[in-house]
């Protein structure tokens, strides 16, 4: 197999300790190992043609918010559907979902090309975002709704209850709208 050094991917998930540490933090183990590479495979690293995280992330979008939606209905019973669409708007935005990604550090599974690797692209806000849909989208192909619904459970329930009320600015929490400091 020929490399060309430019194209490289910067990262070594296709090593088995990567995929094991990153199905450890997902807390989920794949059957298609080929959805989790792909979820974590920036257009940069694609240098086989396989695919990169962006279709993936188009499914994970829905099914972030569908999963959102459902446990927002089902803990704020009494609100009105306004107040609910402002929340889901709140929990599903990009700055959100990239909080989630840098505390999970997706960035050290990033496949990516050395010159992205480089220039940041693995920590970019909207990069983030969007691999964190993508990762959603993976664990709902590979093992259904209750995989992905586990991990936005697991990263998104906490935030929703300590939201003091609908976020006024209806895009960002605001700690104090989570119960947090000013």
């Amino acid at each position: 197999m020929r490399k060309n050094k430019q194209s490289e991917p910067a990262s070594g998930l296709g090593q088995s300790k990567s995929f094991n540490d990153l199905q450890q933090v997902l807390e989920h183990r794949f059957e298609d190992k080929g959805l989790l590479r792909r979820a974590f495979t920036h257009a940069s690293g694609d240098i086989k043609g396989e695919g990169d995280y962006q279709r993936l992330e188009f499914v994970g979008d829905r099914v972030l918010g569908l999963v959102v939606a459902e446990m927002l209905y089902e803990t704020y019973s009494s609100d009105p559907e306004g107040d609910l669409a402002v929340r889901l708007n709140a929990l599903v935005c990009a700055d959100f979902c990239a909080e989630v990604a840098a505390k999970l550090k997706f960035s050290d599974y990033m496949v990516l090309s050395k010159g992205e690797g480089r220039s940041g692209t693995a920590v970019r806000k909207a990069v983030l975002a969007d691999m964190c849909e993508a990762v959603i989208a993976a664990l709902y192909l590979d093992g259904g709704y209750s995989a992905a619904r586990r991990f936005v459970e697991a990263h998104w329930r906490g935030p929703m209850e300590r939201m003091i009320g609908p976020p006024r600015d209806r895009t960002t929490l605001r700690s104090a709208e989570l119960g947090g400091r000013k």
